[in-house]
């Protein structure tokens, strides 16, 4: 059979297309995780499940005080045959499906999102840091700017701090009227009496484990909150 060939007398080449595949994107990578939060993404997903299954059961009513959370947490530490050292970790994830519905309800333009400056590559960060907090300069070796400039695109204001004085001071101001973020377990447990008693719905993302530099959290699981409900300006709500 004659080949096909090109107008100079080359063989023509022919490229095969990609093939198109329904295959599930690869599990994301495992991290070291510190005391009291299970160690593999498996026991996360599972644990979380459980969790929502929980709260659509209607055994949730935000805000949780901390006598309920201990009292569910316990719940399902049995349930789900838990560690018990995960309780905590167990909590934070109670509080965020507690606010989840009332949450979604609420623009995009009306949140925060704030992340802890420990997320960013420590020793290659091009970012400086001001009375504020991180400004992040975009240079794409963190997880920072892509989660930063998503909520940004969707009207989020979004602050890249450490500690609890930033929130308490933008729920004293009014300016904003639910959270989305991250932090360390210890911050986490600093913050859950303040935020009971505001009553300002927020989802946080506990870090994977706690330090000062070069953390660790599950990004998904983070975005997946940051979109909960939202549409960037200008877009409809599905």
């Amino acid at each position: 059979a004659a080949q096909a060939r090109n107008g100079d007398g080359r063989p023509a080449m022919h490229h095969r297309q990609p093939r198109q595949t329904d295959e599930a994107p690869p599990p994301p990578a495992e991290q070291t995780t510190q005391q009291g939060i299970p160690p593999r993404r498996a026991q996360r997903d599972r644990i979380r499940r459980a969790i929502r299954d929980y709260a659509a059961a209607g055994s949730l009513r935000a805000p949780l005080g901390l006598g309920e959370l201990h009292e569910h947490s316990a719940r399902l530490v049995r349930q789900v045959d838990a560690d018990r050292t995960w309780r905590t970790w167990m909590m934070v994830l109670l509080n965020n499906e507690s606010w989840r519905p009332r949450l979604g309800e609420i623009p995009c333009d009306r949140r925060l999102l704030l992340l802890p400056q420990c997320l960013r590559d420590h020793d290659a960060c091009a970012g400086t840091i001001d009375e504020l907090g991180l400004l992040c300069k975009g240079c794409g070796r963190c997880v920072i700017h892509t989660l930063k400039s998503e909520a940004e695109r969707l009207g989020y204001v979004t602050l890249i701090s450490e500690g609890t004085a930033a929130v308490l001071a933008l729920v004293q101001s009014g300016k904003v009227d639910a959270f989305v973020g991250a932090s360390c377990m210890t911050t986490l447990e600093k913050v859950f009496p303040v935020m009971s008693v505001v009553g300002v719905p927020a989802i946080a993302v506990p870090l994977l484990r706690d330090g000062c530099v070069n953390t660790a959290i599950d990004v998904d699981w983070l975005m997946e909150a940051i979109h909960l409900g939202g549409a960037a300006r200008g877009e409809s709500r599905p």
